[in-house]
């Protein structure tokens, strides 16, 4: 088994310490607040995306075999949530981590383990869906990785969808803004927008729903 380095849970104190350009929704940056401002904050992800999806479960998709609920990931969450105890406070915590901590880069179409991502601390957004996922799920936080765009053969790009004290909520780790995709969804000329509101699948540790578009 690959140890996660505890170089990676020190050099995380100093880094989220830092912040990011928007203010943190920690503590008080309500779900409320986010629906005020922005049309498309959608609570029932499952009921307006999800539920165009084909309930087929694919049990041999290569996308269900990419997680890892293991001690080592266990302990990396319980840590950047140890002083937190809300499902809100916990997913920005996690959210952060993934956002600023692993570098975004390129990778090729191949399903990389949390493990493996952790080991180069770097990844795409499929990368860093994955491991935004894992550490939420540690967390008990019900999570699964979402992938959009125009068709499966076209370009796609992942982000995650999280249940948050009942609702359903997206984040994309690729940026560094916690309610990115509520913001995008309603700009066209958001490079984004076209995949989160072009939803093609849905997946997680258990789960593997290919939408119908």
């Amino acid at each position: 088994m690959i140890v996660i380095p505890l170089t990676l849970f020190f050099l995380s104190d100093s880094i989220l310490a830092d912040g990011f350009e928007s203010e943190s929704p920690t503590g008080f940056v309500t779900f409320e607040t986010v629906e005020s401002e922005w049309d498309s904050y959608e609570y029932g992800f499952f009921d307006t995306k999800a539920g165009a999806c084909n309930p087929e479960y694919f049990s041999s998709s290569p996308r269900m075999n990419s997680f890892e609920l293991t001690p080592d990931i266990a302990e990396l969450s319980n840590y950047l949530t140890a002083d937190v105890t809300t499902d809100l406070d916990k997913a920005y915590k996690l959210f952060e981590y993934t956002s600023l901590d692993i570098l975004y880069v390129t990778y090729s179409n191949d399903w990389r383990t949390p493990t493996e991502v952790l080991e180069t601390m770097d990844g795409d957004c499929t990368d860093k869906s994955i491991v935004l996922v894992s550490l939420l799920e540690e967390a008990g936080i019900e999570a699964y990785v979402v992938y959009g765009g125009e068709n499966e053969l076209s370009y796609q790009h992942a982000w995650v969808v999280a249940n948050i004290n009942g609702e359903w909520f997206e984040m994309d780790a690729t940026s560094e803004d916690f309610y990115s995709v509520y913001k995008c969804k309603q700009n066209k000329d958001c490079i984004h927008e076209k995949y989160y509101n072009e939803v093609l699948g849905v997946f997680g540790p258990d789960i593997a729903l290919k939408c119908a578009n």
